[in-house]
């Protein structure tokens, strides 16, 4: 209805949320260790900003498919994963202790795999026997193979060339025993927000052409623009309602006590017009080009 009189509207993520991310939650939340492709491949740096933000390089690789992969130091890796949306909610000693019931199930499973968590877990004494174990073909084993290789390395030398990974966060995968978790890639963002809006002001008045505000309407969180542009993301739960419930309150304390809620309708009217100096660089022709209105003093637009 707003589009309709006039109002733009932000172009950003479209309205729903989640970054158009894949997002390989391994039983130990979205972990930050070694990530592969279908074709065993690593592809991106696991710990870019979190795995909304990660996760966007693995929303675009080929096919429906990713492996990830850590050795038996797991309490390292998962004590030092960044916080954020889709990390563990609770980093104690009783978490990990759930979570060492996971490992150690998947230990005394073998070849096929447990599931305590919810989620198929593999462990192996050797890399190789574990990549035979999540099902990869010979030639996407050599590949996974050679990309710890190429992690482990990494880690040694002090500096990811690939992706440009932190390597003090690039976990040597060396001692077994070896998990794993084969899982099957489901991208898009689900509907709890929007991450898109009307432009508004500092006011929250909704702009029209020219950005000018548009008398009478007003819009405030979840219908208003400039939350989440590059996508839903933050270091803490609420960060939605939080910011939909500030601005609510402020935008109700701004239309109770102005004295006149539209006046940035017309403040500024009548201010005098800017100068345009012969001096300055000469602007561009209305209309774009030849054939265009012609200019006035020093080049600007008449």
């Amino acid at each position: 209805m707003a589009m309709r009189i006039g109002a733009k509207v932000e172009i950003a993520t479209g309205g729903d949320m989640g970054s158009h991310a894949f997002i390989p939650l391994t039983p130990m939340e979205g972990i930050e260790c070694l990530w592969l492709n279908k074709y065993g491949k690593r592809y991106c740096n696991e710990a870019f900003g979190g795995p909304l933000l990660s996760g966007c390089a693995g929303a675009r690789q080929p096919g429906d498919m990713a492996y990830i992969i850590w050795d038996s130091d797991w309490e390292t890796v998962f004590f030092n994963q960044l916080a954020g949306h889709l990390a563990p909610k609770e980093w104690d000693e009783e978490t990990a202790a759930t979570i060492k019931t996971y490992m150690d199930n998947a230990a005394a499973a073998g070849e096929e795999g447990d599931d305590t968590s919810g989620k198929f877990l593999y462990c192996a004494d050797t890399l190789d026997e574990l990549c035979d174990w999540m099902g990869m073909e010979p030639a996407v084993k050599a590949n996974a193979l050679a990309a710890i290789e190429k992690w482990n390395a990494a880690h040694d030398a002090g500096a990811d060339a690939e992706f440009g990974r932190d390597p003090e966060t690039m976990w040597p995968i060396v001692n077994g025993p070896f998990y794993g978790y084969p899982c099957s890639k489901r991208v898009g963002g689900g509907s709890l927000v929007s991450t898109s809006g009307l432009l508004v002001t500092g006011e929250q008045q909704v702009q029209g052409q020219g950005f000018e505000p548009i008398k009478g309407l007003f819009a405030t969180g979840n219908t208003s623009g400039g939350r989440f542009p590059m996508g839903y993301n933050g270091i803490m739960n609420g960060v939605s309602i939080g910011m939909a419930l500030t601005l609510g309150y402020t935008l109700g304390e701004y239309l109770a006590t102005a004295d006149d809620i539209n006046q940035y309708c017309t403040l500024g009217a009548n201010n005098a017009e800017v100068k345009q100096s012969e001096n300055g660089m000469a602007g561009p022709p209305m209309g774009g080009g030849e054939g265009g209105a012609p200019a006035g003093e020093g080049g600007a637009p008449a």
